[in-house]
């Protein structure tokens, strides 16, 4: 019997076209498909078990083999595709393991990087955050999980970008490429998109004060406790993906 993702490149064709017209066509050709195929295997455009076969996302593209073939290495060697034994190469899955991983790395990179905002944040920084909070709070308030769950990325983004370390900004922003990987949201707990916001406020008003320690002690708190709610989702849904 023929595995259900053999067609799976040609079942996303759509999503697939509408990232290569929705970005700006620059730079070199092997960029570009690098660039659409990373997101649509974050963002499950491209679910995890579909093949990518370079034949035919050369025609979903319009381009020849040797571009998707040089994106297709990049994305194995960021361990977004592996290649199977008769099956060539698949988008991989996202594993409980790596899930909690990531988790693992997230409080302390989140908890440094609040440390360092403390450190260095403006009046002009705080309104920064307190605005891309008050964004997630209007979400919080609704039921869109996907988006309240962007909104979240972003205000931790904000955070790491007033702690002034480009390198830090960078392994967050990694980070967050990898957990848009995740299926579901810690927000989909009741009550999980409420206390966020006031523990992101809390946050706030720590790096005002300019008190790095307990921003680093409200920062890694936060995390930790999405830590267990995701913990909780995996004990439900074994398979993690």
């Amino acid at each position: 019997m023929a595995d259900d993702r053999e067609t799976g490149v040609a079942a996303s064709t759509n999503g697939l076209q509408r990232l290569w017209t929705s970005q700006a066509l620059v730079g070199a050709t092997s960029d570009m498909v690098y660039h659409v195929l990373r997101e649509a295997l974050i963002t499950r455009v491209l679910p995890p078990g579909d093949r990518l076969p370079e034949e035919q996302l050369a025609r979903v593209f319009q381009v020849s083999r040797t571009p998707v073939r040089e994106a297709l290495f990049r994305l194995e060697a960021e361990g977004l595709a592996q290649r199977i034994p008769r099956r060539g190469l698949v988008a991989t899955h996202v594993t409980p393991r790596e899930i909690l991983d990531v988790y693992v790395v997230r409080e302390s990179l989140d908890g440094l990087g609040a440390q360092m905002a403390a450190g260095a944040a403006t009046p002009a920084d705080v309104a920064t955050l307190t605005a891309v909070n008050d964004a997630f709070a209007t979400l919080a308030a609704g039921d869109d999980l996907g988006r309240m769950a962007e909104a979240n990325l972003v205000f931790h983004e904000a955070v790491a970008r007033v702690a002034g370390n480009a390198v830090l900004l960078d392994l967050v922003q990694q980070i967050h490429h990898r957990v848009r990987r995740f299926s579901g949201t810690t927000f989909s707990q009741p009550g999980r998109p409420q206390t966020a916001v006031a523990e992101h406020r809390h946050l706030i008003d720590a790096i005002a004060a300019r008190r790095p320690e307990l921003a680093r002690e409200i920062a890694t708190a936060h995390m930790a406790t999405a830590r267990e709610i995701r913990i909780a989702m995996l004990e439900m849904q074994p398979d993690g993906a």
